[in-house]
């Protein structure tokens, strides 16, 4: 029962990352309703209700995605290791991830 919890939790904590991203390229209020859309589609309700690897996997995707931004922005920033850990983690908690590698 506590594993469901945690899926919620980092599906929750996907949600507020999703729509702060989104709040600040678009704005706040679509950042809010594309993240509170992602929370009701089916899929992610069916993985949250199960015991499966890919809500910590979208998570730390999005981590990876963020952090490569930011990477491109400016180059001398420390994100490029922010860009490593989300990659490495994903590759991590399941291995088809492991071609996202070489994307940045």
């Amino acid at each position: 029962m506590s594993i469901l919890w945690l899926l919620a939790a980092l599906t929750a904590l996907l949600a507020a990352v999703l729509s702060y991203v989104l709040g600040r390229v678009l704005t706040p209020l679509y950042g809010f309703v594309f993240a509170l859309i992602f929370v009701l589609l089916p899929v992610v309700q069916q993985h949250t209700a199960s015991v499966m690897a890919e809500v910590p996997l979208t998570l730390f995707t999005l981590g990876a995605t963020v952090a490569v931004r930011a990477t491109l922005r400016c180059a001398q920033c420390p994100s490029r290791d922010l860009v490593r850990f989300f990659l490495c983690a994903a590759i991590c908690t399941k291995g088809n991830a492991w071609p996202s590698w070489r994307c940045p």
